[in-house]
């Protein structure tokens, strides 16, 4: 889209040195040009020849397109060079949220490879909802580190062979609100503190920290819900194992337009039906 835009630019360049140069040709068309021409005597012998305004506008047009593309291939250089920087500067992001994910599973050896699957699943359902190469790109971003906050977690509560008590689930609960007030000081990707905050919401408002509810809730957040909330019960735990997937995809059913977004558990489900989810097995 924007090489698009820039050739666009280039094209305005192109015609528009050209009228320009077409019309001061115009003006002075009238012009006499004198070509002098020398006999076997050595006598200069004056022809004079009237040029028209057809041979100024020629004359005029080769000249501006020629300037206008020197123009052109400058700006195309530079272009080049900011995509090239560009790509660098998402490959950088994209390797540095990868090893973050990679330490906050570390952290909990029960879920380890957690954030990279919900990652995953959450990019699978971003192209079904028919996102761009782009935004797919972003979402996984943002799944990757979704559960960051469980960093200022104690191991004990993460690694608990057992349910855990009323204050230690209060201290659990409060994981998205402290990955959000980590990742909101990223200010060269913004949009991390996202997935971070809201994956707990619910449609219902019921969720947490802040209670919103459906629309109030960033889309990208309800994609992660579902992708967390399928993990969760498809992955061994410290307090139990993994659950079959026709139990998984009963409470997904289940939940599906109170705690998560009926619309993205139903691609989900339809990315189990197409096998695809076996591809990101959990261990």
């Amino acid at each position: 889209m924007k090489r698009w835009v820039i050739d666009q630019i280039h094209i305005k360049l192109v015609l528009t040195a050209a009228f320009i140069c077409a019309m001061e040709g115009i003006l002075f068309s009238g012009t006499t040009v004198v070509f002098a021409s020398v006999t076997e005597t050595g006598i200069a012998n004056g022809k004079a020849v009237l040029v028209t305004p057809l041979f100024w506008l020629f004359i005029a047009f080769v000249s501006g397109i020629s300037g206008a593309f020197l123009v052109r291939g400058h700006y195309t250089k530079r272009h080049d060079e900011l995509i090239r920087q560009q790509e660098e500067h998402n490959a950088l992001i994209d390797e540095m949220t990868s090893v973050f994910a990679s330490c906050i599973d570390m952290k909990d050896a029960y879920t380890n490879g957690h954030s990279h699957r919900v990652a995953a699943y959450s990019s699978m359902i971003a192209e079904k909802l028919g996102k761009s190469k782009e935004e797919v790109r972003m979402i996984y971003r943002i799944a990757l580190l979704h559960d960051i906050g469980k960093i200022a977690i104690p191991d004990k509560i993460l690694n608990k062979p057992s349910h855990l008590t009323d204050d230690e689930y209060s201290l659990m609960k409060t994981h998205p609100y402290r990955g959000y007030v980590i990742l909101k000081e990223v200010t060269i990707a913004p949009e991390l503190a996202i997935g971070a905050g809201y994956h707990h919401e619910r449609m219902d408002g019921r969720g947490y920290p802040w209670g919103k509810k459906r629309e109030e809730i960033p889309e990208v957040a309800q994609i992660i819900a579902v992708a967390d909330t399928f993990d969760a019960m498809y992955s061994t735990r410290p307090y139990r194992k993994k659950l079959d997937l026709e139990l998984v995809t009963a409470e997904l059913e289940r939940c599906a337009g109170t705690q998560l977004n009926e619309d993205i558990v139903e691609i989900l489900l339809g990315l189990i039906r197409e096998g695809r989810i076996g591809e990101i097995e959990a261990d």
